[in-house]
């Protein structure tokens, strides 16, 4: 049943190839039933093959797809084809792992805040059960844990760090030290008190961290339509040549002082994704590595910036806050 008449909420899902990453994670969207809380839900394939509609239409997901195009023209082609007020973006590796019921009481405390304008993007990876390749440890390279919150369960990640070494990074890098604070909600049972000045909780149990004190991440998040349009932008205008498995990394694009600097709220709850590849890893070391999954598709930039359709700073017309008020679907 949608959240409200008053606006659309879609959940959509980037994928490329490891169908049985995508097939393991469908499986607990279908052991959950979340998918029928949303007004629509998309599959967009990237590479898609035949087969690929019957696998999302299995699961209660309608499926699109292009070429390999790299991460963050796979999410703009998703926000576009869904085309809903509100967007959650993951990916083909973030399973679900609360149950329905729970999924919808947060949701709705998000939707409520951001309609109150009190939050831009909501994090939805799980605060305790956030899965692999979730890097805790440089939070306590400027921290001590000081009230360890009782649900926290990745206690061997907790490893001894020097009080004189946190001294000394703190001294030398304290905008690192700002930036790494926002992350004591995955480790503190009252971040709030500890931070007052970055982190707020709200009366409904989620944090809001300002974007000074926690990184922009692309996975699993819910933010508006009009909202994500404004971060694209920001990846497209900005051209670089630092890439993630040969694409440009929508990360890396907003993670600057547009992001540092912008005063934007981030909402953190309890969540209910986490993080599981089981296969086509494209990171040497990762136990579900693949050749394969590298990319060998040349200079991203050629591919990404100079596109006609893509290139924003030769486009006439455009809405002084965002760029554009959409982009256009690109295959």
């Amino acid at each position: 049943m949608p959240f409200s008449s008053k606006y659309s909420v879609g959940i959509g899902i980037t994928t490329w190839k490891s169908y049985e990453t995508l097939e393991s994670t469908l499986e607990t969207y279908r052991a959950s039933g979340i998918v029928s809380l949303f007004d629509r839900a998309l599959i967009w394939f990237q590479d898609m093959r035949d087969g690929d509609e019957e696998l999302a239409r299995k699961y209660g997901f309608e499926a699109r797809g292009s070429g390999n195009r790299g991460l963050a023209m796979a999410m703009h082609n998703l926000t576009t084809a869904l085309d809903t007020d509100y967007v959650i973006l993951t990916e083909n590796d973030c399973g679900i792992v609360e149950e329905k019921e729970e999924v919808e009481r947060q949701l709705r405390a998000a939707l409520e805040l951001m309609e109150q304008g009190k939050v831009d993007l909501m994090r939805l990876r799980h605060r305790f059960h956030f899965g692999e390749s979730f890097r805790i440890q440089k939070y306590l390279d400027f921290f001590p844990v000081r009230d360890l919150h009782p649900e926290f369960v990745e206690h061997a990640k907790l490893r001894e760090h020097s009080d004189f070494l946190r001294t000394c990074r703190g001294l030398l890098r304290p905008g690192k030290k700002r930036w790494l604070s926002g992350r004591s909600v995955y480790f503190e049972r009252e971040p709030e008190k500890l931070f007052p000045e970055v982190i707020e909780k709200d009366e409904s149990g989620i944090y809001i961290v300002d974007s000074s004190a926690i990184n922009f991440t692309t996975q699993s998040i819910l933010l508006s339509r009009e909202f994500f349009y404004r971060l694209i932008y920001q990846v497209y205008s900005h051209p670089s040549s630092r890439t993630s498995n040969g694409w440009i990394s929508p990360e890396r694009h907003i993670n600057t002082s547009f992001w540092k600097q912008g005063g934007f709220k981030v909402g953190i709850g309890r969540g209910f994704f986490t993080h599981e590849r089981l296969d086509g890893s494209w990171r040497e070391g990762h136990r579900a590595y693949e050749e394969t999954a590298v990319c060998r598709c040349g200079p991203a930039g050629d591919v990404f910036f100079r596109h006609p359709v893509l290139d924003v700073r030769r486009s006439p017309g455009h809405d002084d806050r965002y760029g554009g008020s959409r982009f256009p679907i690109v295959v």
